[in-house]
């Protein structure tokens, strides 16, 4: 071969090498995984802040209860004072509303909502009480008195004339004197967003602080304000 066909094989060989490089495919990259979802409840020890969906409801806990604060996964915390009282924040389904067009509820009235709220809030308590002192509050026999008002705002306190739609808040508030063993005076406050529920119970004897139930008093939304700030006072159920 002469001298100018091995310079035109060895260009052109050069050329199809690099044509080959260009049309090679480029590596694959790894798809990008999602960020998984934050959580219902979170709860920062550092900072004592416990957030039930993302702002609807937020609780600062002091740094001397911090502590005290137990997991239930991403739903529900406890803190647990033994003997002296117990609070409760949780995640829940979306509360109801009181529509007149729905035909689950068009032969509803606003009272039968009112009754039925009032009763529900009023069962998580007493649930609550049982966890705390053992004493089923239900339990034929045990004596029960009660200053006979119940405080509340929010979905349980509309009144005649009221818009029939549930608002987003609830709050009740009751002192009550239980006679039966164990016994002793309690001080009661749930607070119930539309997807969140907190809920607290404190011994209230003269000698005690109330701590869980003052500690509910504070807690907000994302927009600052005070989930308890409004009650009204209602019969005993």
């Amino acid at each position: 071969m002469s001298p100018r066909g091995a310079w035109i094989v060895v260009a052109l060989t050069a050329s199809a090498c690099a044509t080959a490089s260009v049309r090679e495919p480029a590596p694959a990259t790894a798809p990008v995984e999602p960020s998984p979802p934050e959580p219902p409840l979170t709860w920062d020890a550092a900072t004592g802040a416990l957030d039930c969906q993302h702002g609807e409801a937020t609780l600062a806990v002091p740094q001397d209860l911090r502590a005290k604060v137990v997991l239930n996964g991403d739903s529900d915390a406890t803190i647990l004072l033994a003997a002296r009282g117990i609070l409760v924040f949780a995640t829940v389904s979306a509360a109801p509303s009181f529509d007149l067009d729905d035909p689950l509820t068009a032969d509803a009235t606003l009272d039968d909502f009112f009754k039925a709220r009032v009763a529900e809030m009023t069962k998580v308590l007493v649930d609550l009480h049982g966890k705390l002192t053992g004493l089923d509050l239900r339990q034929e026999g045990v004596v029960v008195e009660s200053p006979g008002t119940i405080n509340v705002s929010g979905a349980a306190a509309l009144g005649p004339g009221a818009d029939p739609t549930f608002p987003a808040n609830d709050n009740l508030f009751t002192e009550y004197t239980v006679k039966t063993p164990p016994g002793g005076t309690w001080r009661a406050v749930l607070i119930r967003t539309d997807r969140c529920q907190v809920a607290a119970i404190d011994r209230a004897n003269p000698s005690d602080d109330l701590r869980l139930t003052r500690l509910l008093d504070k807690a907000r939304d994302r927009n600052g304000t005070l989930l308890g700030a409004r009650r009204r006072q209602l019969a005993w159920p």
